[in-house]
């Protein structure tokens, strides 16, 4: 609160001293007259520093309830008191204020109308500008908001399925082949920490990520009776940035609707520069859609606009049984 009054304060300071400096060189361009046109500069801009916040109230009042015709005749009304507000400065104040100075206005009634609109116009714009940028902000703190919240909760559906799912199927693989289940184990641990520590950061490096995907996939496969029929291929070492899980919902949704009896599953992620492309084909005995892919699928498209907006293309299609995914990222920062 008190960091925000400061630069409000700042800002209304730098907004003064630049209008004075301006009027100044304005006032002084024929002939300057020393101490005189400071004072006089100071004079002029007292008017107008009135008329300028009571303008600012206005705005408050009858912009934000689109009140345009009321704020209109305001801003005249405002036009006329920053008229007489400067004679009676001029007139009245100075007299009191610079006793030892003789110090007179030397501008008509119309050219002052026209000062105090340029002034009001002026902090109209700054007023409007400010609000604006200000509710920019605000929604761009809502919608990462909206973001985590979404992120949480794909990662609070992902972990107690994925983790059951698996140490139901460890435990099956016990009794034929207890001689893997270290292996699968150390998976299963790597790959929730993963889910737990890491994808609270905005990006991951793509290897870490990767390094899970290819944890999840094989603990996937120990629910399919033909695993050698799920193929994937990852890229080698890769330094790039990715938001994190976020190419998660396809590749389990090809282990989810996959046929269980007769597998099919190819996933292929490749890198070329910054741009990520994920091809994903799987065969199925029910109908694959992205309306019955759960929160996982539905979650894509969104973090994707949220994420990478304009920098993704992503298109799902059935063909002969066979549901195939594509999704091209551009992974520039």
């Amino acid at each position: 609160m008190k960091r925000l009054l400061k630069n409000k304060i700042l800002y209304h300071t730098i907004f003064w001293m630049v209008c004075f400096l301006v009027l100044f060189q304005l006032f002084t361009k024929e002939y300057y007259n020393g101490e005189i046109d400071f004072i006089y500069t100071g004079l002029f801009l007292l008017p107008m520093f009135i008329i300028v916040y009571i303008n600012r109230w206005l705005i408050n009042k009858f912009i934000t309830q689109a009140n345009y015709l009321v704020y209109a005749f305001g801003v005249i009304l405002l036009a006329l008191l920053g008229v007489g507000l400067h004679f009676f400065t001029f007139d009245v104040l100075s007299d009191l204020i610079f006793k030892g100075y003789y110090i007179s206005s030397y501008y008509g009634s119309l050219e002052l109308v026209q000062y105090s609109i340029v002034f009001l116009l002026a902090s109209t714009l700054f007023k409007l500008a400010k609000d604006w940028f200000i509710v920019k902000d605000r929604e761009l703190n809502l919608v990462q908001e909206n973001h985590n919240v979404k992120l949480n909760a794909l990662k609070s559906q992902v972990n107690p399925h994925f983790l059951f799912n698996s140490l139901n199927n460890i435990y099956a693989l016990s009794n034929d082949s207890p001689g893997a289940v270290r292996n699968y184990i150390l998976k299963l641990s790597d790959a929730l920490r993963y889910m737990i520590y890491d994808t609270d950061q905005d990006q991951v490096v793509l290897d870490d990520e990767l390094s899970y995907l290819s944890d999840y996939i094989e603990l996937e496969k120990l629910r399919i009776k033909k695993s050698d029929r799920v193929s994937f291929d990852f890229p080698e070492r890769t330094s790039e940035l990715i938001a994190p899980m976020i190419l998660l919902p396809l590749i389990e949704n090809c282990f989810k609707y996959v046929d269980k009896i007769d597998p099919f599953i190819d996933i292929n992620i490749s890198i070329e520069g910054t741009q990520l492309e994920l091809t994903t084909a799987n065969n199925c005995t029910s109908v694959q859609q992205e309306s019955t892919g759960g929160l996982g699928l539905k979650n894509l498209r969104k973090r994707l606009e949220l994420l990478y907006p304009n920098q993704y293309e992503y298109s799902s299609k059935m063909e002969d049984d066979v549901y195939r995914a594509y999704l091209s990222l551009n992974l520039a920062p």
